[in-house]
């Protein structure tokens, strides 16, 4: 199937229309995108955006949501520096099922002007108030000096840190490519 619609933040539908990507549409922050009874939402993050470094800050960056009746929500952070917006995002979308949140780069401390570390993301999980947290942003290549497995150790930490407070939470460590089903019946199964 043809794909109708490339959802991308604000000042980057250019680029796509340029490589023949047929349908992009750009979103401002705050800005929701209904398809059938599925609402995609576009959402702040604290990052910049840029690739070739005289176009700094011309297009939006962020994170999105995602909202279907009787399906999980969820909530993809993106690429993120730690801040308010998650508690805002969090007052905003109250039922917040799985958050997909990175947990690196956490060495060294000049990362944290654009990344969160995994303690960050635990508190920004919290902020979030969702149920489900999903560590991603870590693993793949070498950024910053973090080991291979330290973000992983990190976010172990972190969790037993705050063990009282994520006491009803869980997190899902998924491998490359894994997937994990789940219904949404009154409560959460999965």
């Amino acid at each position: 199937a043809k794909v109708k619609h490339w959802l991308v933040p604000n000042g980057d539908k250019a680029w796509f229309d340029k490589r023949g990507f047929i349908g992009a549409e750009e979103k401002h922050w705050w800005e929701p995108f209904g398809l059938h009874r599925t609402t995609i939402t576009f959402l702040p993050a604290n990052h910049w955006s840029g690739r070739y470094g005289l176009d700094m800050n011309k297009s939006l960056w962020g994170s999105w949501i995602l909202q279907a009746p009787g399906l999980p929500t969820v909530y993809f952070a993106g690429d993120t520096a730690y801040s308010k917006h998650f508690e805002v995002i969090g007052k905003q979308f109250d039922s917040i099922d799985f958050a997909l949140m990175p947990i690196g780069p956490n060495e060294p401390e000049t990362m944290r002007e654009t990344h969160v570390s995994a303690a960050e993301a635990v508190q920004g999980f919290l902020d979030l108030g969702a149920t489900h947290f999903i560590p991603m942003h870590f693993g793949t290549f070498k950024f910053g000096t973090d080991t291979f497995n330290s973000p992983l150790e990190l976010l172990e930490a972190a969790w037993q840190g705050k063990e009282a407070e994520l006491a009803d939470k869980k997190i899902l460590i998924l491998k490359n490519g894994q997937s994990v089903q789940c219904e949404k019946k009154g409560s959460l199964l999965c």
